[in-house]
């Protein structure tokens, strides 16, 4: 009998956390799944330590794929590629969530108007500390409310491992990852996925724990790192979401509000960054030419608070100020959570 839920699992040298997030697993208080693992040419005993775990375990449905590296998108195309269920979660290796996580999911998309189930969350750094957690009351979104949903900046935001999808959708509009795209390679699966919905259902509990390591690229992506040319394709996601929506003048006005956010922040992290050159430079100014042209978007979106939109235009006014001080912030914040 097929399950109804595949949990899908990238794994690249997780050794130190995985045996953590299998362990959340097995205690769910739903368990009609399969565990689908993307060993994704880890150089540590990441798959040495998932054999131990499945075989001391006796886990029935448990496949362990091994396969060279090829990045995070391609290891989770081939987890769909396998998926037996009717749902599909994706979580990542280095976190743990609560035992109804599974559960609470599944009640958010049993209604058939419901084709997308978003849960809350709590992003913790490394040492315990909680620096955010998700609140607000249950609600049921439109299609063109949930892509405004999942871009806010303070929302929700495009993470997959908050997020349960129908796998019939994604076979029958054959939706899979960008494996060209690095950054935000999951908004736009998330936005791509949700072109196709009727509704969505969001709740705000926090079951799932999202750690938040030192050494993750998302961390590494800051003020004052050495720029990284990867980073670029996260515009990438937004032209493709852009050309999606062709059309849906509500939802292009939000992905165009977003990626303007988007381009300044890139602009600034150039701007501080020691491998900054006039390549780099010329990049820089025409990504803050194309907030600039936007401003009165940004201003006029629902995507950004007040509080969001002030450093926003404060950014714009006094550039090189706002890069520093978000230089020294980001600073600080790195030794805090060490």
């Amino acid at each position: 009998m097929k399950p109804l839920l595949s949990v899908i699992i990238p794994v690249y040298n997780a050794e130190k956390y995985i045996n953590s997030c299998l362990s959340s697993i097995i205690q769910q208080s739903f368990q009609d799944f399969e565990i689908i693992i993307i060993n994704d040419g880890s150089t540590d005993n990441s798959l040495k330590v998932l054999n131990e775990f499945k075989n001391s375990n006796k886990i029935k449905n448990f496949i362990v794929v091994n396969k060279g590296n090829g990045g995070v998108s391609s290891a989770r195309n081939i987890g769909l590629q396998n998926a037996k269920g009717q749902y599909v979660t994706f979580l990542d290796a280095d976190d743990i969530f609560e035992k109804d996580h599974f559960k609470l999911l599944l009640q958010g998309i049993e209604n058939n108007e419901i084709d997308l189930s978003v849960i809350g969350f709590s992003r913790e750094l490394e040492n315990g500390q909680v620096v955010r957690k998700t609140f607000g009351k249950t609600r049921i979104r439109t299609k063109d409310e949930t892509v405004a949903d999942i871009l806010e900046l303070d929302g929700y935001n495009g993470f997959l491992w908050n997020k349960l999808f129908k796998m019939d959708l994604i076979r029958r509009y054959d939706l899979s990852f960008n494996e060209e795209v690095t950054i935000t390679e999951d908004l736009l699966f998330c936005v791509l996925y949700i072109k196709y919905i009727k509704k969505s259902l969001y709740n705000p509990y926090p079951s799932y724990h999202y750690i938040v390591r030192n050494n993750s690229a998302m961390t590494q992506r800051t003020y004052g790192n050495e720029f990284k040319d990867s980073w670029f394709t996260e515009l990438t996601s937004y032209d493709e979401m852009i050309k999606a929506y062709s059309g849906n003048k509500v939802a292009e006005n939000n992905i165009l509000a977003a990626k303007a956010w988007t381009t300044r922040y890139l602009s600034g992290l150039i701007s501080e960054a020691p491998n900054e050159d006039e390549r780099l430079k010329k990049i820089s100014s025409d990504l803050f030419s194309f907030s600039m042209r936007n401003l009165i978007r940004v201003l006029g979106s629902s995507l950004f608070s007040i509080k969001n939109k002030i450093v926003f235009i404060v950014s714009m006014i006094i550039p090189k100020a706002s890069n520093k001080l978000r230089k020294k912030k980001a600073q600080r914040l790195q030794k805090e959570s060490q």
